[in-house]
């Protein structure tokens, strides 16, 4: 099964998740990555056990632990379906160096990936976000975020039915101004209220696209 591609079908090894315990106080995220860090080749299902979809830490943390710098982490051929955010790296100072390839995140119901403060070169290519059924993701859900990063390389990303696919952005509550540079190659959003939103003083230069957007292309 290694470097399957976890689709529709699910013939990688699952791990269905309760992110709650047994209480909104222990909410937790299922996978912690300092520096070097990697996750490769499983299927991740939420099991929200009745209680409605709420906001809890991200499927897949990238955060600082002891001052470790926490760059060079590596996310490959997964499949996330259900969470609230399924990969972020909000609030951590420096996730650079970072590659994140082959992902397909379903029916995640605010963040996809949300990737902050990067420095250096990173990657990401190959993730699709696709939510048909999140009534939360399609009102005010995010696809990709992607704030504070210096020389990413993005392509082959796909957001289906999101308030927002693809969001640009120099600055976030609480954190410094700090600009995107960023290279975009085929990305494709559908359904979606908005598509490539860009807010800020940012570099971005897009190769090709198509936005199928419901107000905002």
């Amino acid at each position: 099964v290694h470097g399957s591609w976890n689709g529709d079908n699910t013939p990688l090894p699952t791990i269905v998740f309760r992110p709650y315990g047994e209480s909104a106080e222990q909410a937790r995220s299922l996978v912690h990555l300092g520096g070097g860090g990697s996750v490769h080749g499983l299927n991740i299902e939420y099991d929200w056990n009745g209680v409605s979809p709420h906001s809890v830490p991200p499927c897949i943390h990238i955060e600082e632990a002891d001052g470790i710098a926490t760059s060079g982490i590596r996310i490959t051929d997964m499949r996330i379906s259900g969470a609230w955010d399924a990969i972020s790296s909000i609030g951590t100072d420096n996730a650079g160096r970072f590659s994140i390839a082959n992902v397909f995140i379903i029916d995640c119901h605010h963040y996809g990936v949300a990737m902050a403060a990067a420095f250096d070169f990173s990657t990401i290519d190959n993730v699709e976000v696709w939510a048909p059924t999140s009534a939360a993701f399609f009102a005010n859900g995010t696809g990709f975020l992607f704030y504070g990063i210096d020389g990413l390389r993005a392509s082959n990303l796909a957001v289906f039915r999101a308030g927002t696919a693809i969001s640009v952005r120099d600055v976030m509550e609480g954190a410094p101004v700090h600009p995107v540079w960023v290279a975009f190659s085929n990305i494709v959003t559908d359904y979606c209220i908005h598509g490539l939103i860009i807010n800020g003083s940012n570099t971005v230069t897009l190769a090709s696209g198509a936005f199928h957007s419901h107000e905002t292309s």
